[in-house]
């Protein structure tokens, strides 16, 4: 009994201590010591491992960005990860034909990539639909604006923010991603074509084959590095449809393609029932529809519609009335007979006019062209009056006008309109 009362006494004693110590502990602290305790069972990133990602993506599409990061228990959000972009240089669209073309180009370096961001951060899965533990997809797209006409070529790297157990702000970061973001097929190209053909050719007697042109556009940086689009690297198919109404009129030559051009030869079936048309009707015309289909590496595909006039006049017989010597004539307007229009003329890019007169004709050839402002003028100035009456020869031809083209940076030309030009002379006294 006495040994009770002992160690009750030493409760009695104790129990205000321990009261008062108990009082001491708020039920913060409490909260504070039990957080500690849970952020020490929480795993923190050691390391972002890139698994794959593309070399390049079409302005407006998204990226895959595969990863993992460990330990894989952590989870990455678009909250604590982020993209770095380094020496982020961007190229933009300028005329090779026009010198000292402005351009604009941002600052080399950014903390944050300026030109891509990450939109989603989905869960990696296998080709069953099954979730892989500790493997991300993070999605990327270009922020350059929709009406921007350039590359951007970056150095990015995923970048993973944390705090420690101290509570410091941390980061750990994947290797460095090669980036490239390239125009779209119809930012990227810069097709052209002759749109008119004569007939028949006067110094070879053949139908003369048509053909599309496929050049490409350049672009440059402020300090002046310089990029094209590549017909190789990017582009993965190029064909050619007719309307269905001129199905065999021409066989279409398979693409020939280089890095900087491209381009499609139509050659003429003379056998086909259209042609043998167009020759009996002596000065009308065939006009042949179609379009070129080009898909990219990514799936994309442009179109560029095009449309083949044909000419059957080749041989432009020119009235001059003639009453003082010199005289000047103009036949700009009369050459739209047979298919020669200067402002369509100015849209080719590699093309070439002759204007050959026989020697010792009393001619003179003037051919005045601006290109800029898609105007031309094709006058001839007789030089000597000759004897009263009328002069006339349809089978006397005193020049010979042409169009040649050059479909292919590294190819030959082609003839494409030839106009016979005949005199019919009237002398007024």
């Amino acid at each position: 009994m006495l040994k009770f009362f002992k160690h009750f006494t030493i409760f009695i004693l104790f129990l205000p201590i321990a009261f008062i110590y108990s009082s001491c502990v708020k039920m913060e602290d409490i909260e504070a010591v039990k957080k500690q305790i849970d952020s020490l069972k929480q795993s923190l990133p050691s390391g972002i491992v890139l698994i794959s990602y593309p070399e390049s993506i079409v302005k407006g599409d998204t990226a895959a960005v595969c990863f993992r990061v460990n330990p894989s228990e952590v989870i990455p959000t678009l909250e604590n990860i982020h993209l770095d972009g380094f020496q982020e240089r961007v190229f933009e669209y300028y005329d090779s034909n026009k010198k000292d073309a402005d351009t604009k180009a941002q600052v080399p370096y950014y903390n944050d990539s300026h030109n891509f961001k990450i939109i989603s951060i989905e869960p990696g899965l296998n080709e069953a639909k099954d979730t892989l533990k500790g493997e991300w997809v993070a999605r990327v797209i270009s922020t350059v604006d929709s009406s921007a006409n350039c590359f951007v070529k970056a150095k990015l790297a995923l970048v993973m923010s944390f705090k420690d157990f101290a509570g410091k702000e941390q980061t750990v970061s994947s290797g460095i991603m090669d980036f490239t973001m390239v125009p779209t097929i119809s930012e990227g190209i810069n097709p052209w074509y002759q749109s008119r053909y004569s007939y028949k050719l006067i110094s070879q007697d053949i139908i003369p084959s048509a053909f599309i042109s496929i050049d490409v556009n350049h672009y440059k940086t402020a300090n002046n590095e310089q990029i094209s689009y590549s017909l190789t690297e990017e582009i993965d198919s190029i064909r050619a449809e007719l309307d269905p109404a001129y199905k065999g009129v021409f066989t279409v030559i398979p693409v020939v393609r280089e890095e900087k051009n491209a381009f499609l030869e139509f050659v003429p079936n003379s056998y086909h029932s259209k042609w043998v048309e167009l020759e009996n009707s002596k000065d009308s015309t065939m006009t042949v529809p179609g379009k070129v289909i080009i898909t990219d590496s990514h799936n994309h595909t442009a179109e560029i519609s095009f449309t083949f006039v044909y000419y059957a006049l080749n041989t432009l017989v020119v009235p001059m009335e003639i009453s003082t010597s010199p005289t000047i004539f103009d036949i700009t307007e009369e050459l739209k007979k047979c298919g020669f229009y200067f402002d369509e003329y100015s849209n080719n890019r590699r093309a070439s006019m002759n204007a050959a007169s026989k020697t010792g004709d009393p001619f003179y050839n003037s051919i005045k062209f601006d290109r800029e402002n898609k105007k031309g003028e094709y006058t001839i100035m007789y030089l000597e009056k000759p004897d009263a009456g009328e002069y006339y020869d349809p089978e006397e031809e005193f020049s010979r006008f042409s169009v040649s083209i050059m479909p292919g940076l590294n190819y030959t030309s082609h003839t494409a309109l030839e106009i016979k030009i005949v005199p019919k002379i009237t002398v007024v006294e």
